[in-house]
């Protein structure tokens, strides 16, 4: 039986490389719209932060066993 944290990270890791795809084509061809923080590409950033928790929380739970 998986622990919920095994589905925390998968869940983690899936949102987190569209998140960062969602980024990467932001970064190559820049939306019309511009905000305050844009050019810091926080979508790019985030992605990658939440793909490192997923993996994380995946090496964690596979750790326990």
């Amino acid at each position: 039986m998986k622990s919920i944290w095994f589905f925390v990270g998968l869940t983690l890791s899936i949102m987190g490389v569209l998140v960062t795809i969602a980024g990467i084509l932001d970064y190559i061809s820049p939306p019309e719209r511009h905000t305050t923080l844009g050019s810091v590409h926080p979508s790019l950033w985030w992605g990658v932060l939440m793909v490192a928790a997923g993996i994380l929380f995946l090496l964690t739970e596979k750790r326990r066993k």
